[in-house]
């Protein structure tokens, strides 16, 4: 199952990989002793987050805000609740409003599993919207009538657009609806005008869940993958564009798709060495470094063959 992995896995690890395959839905309940060490190893649980491309927990994540945060970026599903029970906890929604904000902030698709009741209330929705405005997606009818909290979400991401009522767009300036039509609608032209950071990681971000409202945006023909969550579908230019704009959004990147963004960067060199030539080449560098950095505490990797391998996947 592991083959297809970037880098070779020690045998433990990929052991207890097709121990959980093999006993899904209940590998916690009797962990082989031999494989018990890596219980609680977030290394491992990353690697098998993007083997299984989904949680593997039987009862729910680990209660880990900062292992939560880090994996919502390639992973919104994972806040969802499982088997009747929270990934999220309730008291987090209710008494955490900063790791509230930071999970918007890295996948606003988390939004969709906040409680109810703090969707549908109008200081809560407004903070959420000033982070990320696609969180109206999940949000109560009453909240996306409201034009403060639409005013505000579509500031920090126009294509919120596509979740605002008709009675609320007619109320809001024509300059500013005509700015964001354009964008949902894939103008590339109107996007390379934002030199927001905020704006472009959320339009990213927007891209990469593969909204309905981003679908102008996405490339009609997948380059690898028809997965929701794929950062690679969007159109290059403007994926190359966002980076640019924010070298932090390869995070967003899983570490089984930086080679084929090494195969979309060198195939877009060699149609056309002159387009895009310069964020190109920046992307990547980003995308050499963070190979090494997402593999030095890996410790049962030569580090030799780890930087030979980036040097390869990266094209540099």
């Amino acid at each position: 199952m592991t083959d297809w992995y970037p880098f070779k896995l020690p045998k433990d690890w990929s052991d207890l990989i097709g121990y959980i395959e093999e006993h899904y839905g209940w590998w916690e309940e009797d962990i082989p002793p031999e494989l018990k060490h890596l219980w609680g190893d977030f290394r491992f649980y990353r690697v098998a987050f993007d083997i299984f491309n989904q949680n593997f927990f039987s009862w729910g994540l680990p209660q880990d805000k900062e292992f939560i945060l880090d994996s919502l970026k390639q992973y919104p599903d994972i806040t969802g609740n499982w088997y009747g029970s929270r990934n999220i906890k309730l008291s987090w929604w209710y008494e955490d409003p900063s790791f509230v904000s930071e999970l918007i902030q890295n996948n606003y698709s988390s939004y969709r599993n906040a409680p109810k009741k703090l969707r549908g209330n109008k200081s809560f929705a407004l903070n959420a919207a000033s982070i990320n405005g696609a969180v109206l997606e999940f949000s109560p009818r009453v909240i996306r009538n409201d034009l403060e909290i639409a005013s505000e979400a579509l500031k920090t991401n126009p294509l919120s657009i596509h979740f605002l009522t008709k009675a609320t767009r007619s109320l809001i300036d024509d300059s500013i609806t005509d700015h964001c039509l354009k964008i949902s609608k894939g103008s590339k032209e109107e996007i390379f005008k934002i030199k927001n950071k905020q704006v472009i990681t959320n339009l990213f971000i927007s891209c990469m869940n593969r909204s309905n409202s981003a679908q102008h945006l996405i490339s009609p023909v997948g380059h690898f993958s028809e997965e929701r969550t794929y950062p690679l579908n969007m159109d290059l230019d403007i994926l190359l564009y966002a980076m640019d704009i924010n070298p932090e959004l390869i995070t967003y990147i899983r570490m089984s798709e930086l080679e084929n963004l090494g195969k979309l960067l060198k195939e877009a060199l060699g149609n056309n060495p002159f387009l895009n030539v310069e964020r190109i080449q920046k992307v990547q560098t980003f995308l050499f470094e963070t190979y090494i950095e997402r593999t030095k505490d890996l410790d049962f990797l030569n580090p030799i063959e780890t930087a030979g391998n980036a040097k390869r996947i990266s094209g540099l």
